[in-house]
């Protein structure tokens, strides 16, 4: 089977059966007091359902975006913060984690963000456009986009401000599409 041809009915069932396999039979890893699943694990379940990631948009007194760059073996560029929603986890709980964990480090201060839009990323085997440089190979998405402001006078450590209309060439396929539709949404 070539990689850009629809699975058969049958494949799909092969699929289906060793993901659900895999995903009750794994050797689920501890990290950070959690459970999680082996990633190709995970990988197998994102393809049979939508993965829900709750992304965070801060934007400058200057309505640039911030950007952490990202380099590990599912990724090499920059994004808009975010993480997925994990079972049993909360909204609320997920976006506490992620202030603490992806925008703390960076000693950016933001005031509280705002649920602002879902966003959601469909990749189809005839889409050409969404095999862009980055892109998230993982299927089917519903983000929940919020959006807050830096505390003027706030600078990170890591990660950057990018204006609106110059981000960089290696920023995530679909969070380019997203960043487009918040920028619409708030008329910059």
């Amino acid at each position: 089977m070539r990689n850009d041809e629809p699975l058969s009915e049958a494949e799909w069932d092969l699929f289906a059966d060793l993901a659900y396999r895999a995903a009750f039979s794994a050797d689920l890893r501890r990290r950070e007091g959690e459970w999680h699943f082996p990633q190709h694990v995970f990988r197998a379940l994102a393809w049979l359902m939508p993965t829900v990631p709750l992304e965070l948009m801060i934007f400058d007194e200057y309505e640039r975006i911030f950007l952490l760059y990202r380099k590990d073996d599912e990724y090499d560029g920059w994004h808009v913060p975010g993480s997925m929603i994990l079972r049993r986890q909360s909204q609320e709980a997920k976006l506490a984690e992620l202030l603490h964990r992806e925008i703390k480090p960076t000693g950016l201060a933001v005031w509280d963000p705002k649920f602002f839009f879902v966003s959601e990323h469909m990749p189809g085997p005839d889409d050409q456009s969404e095999r862009s440089l980055g892109e998230d190979p993982r299927g089917q998405q519903e983000s929940l986009v919020y959006l807050t402001r830096a505390v003027e006078g706030s600078h990170p450590r890591e990660g950057a401000f990018f204006p609106l209309n110059e981000l960089p060439q290696n920023t995530l396929g679909h969070q380019r599409r997203m960043i487009a539709t918040a920028r619409k949404l708030l008329g910059i």
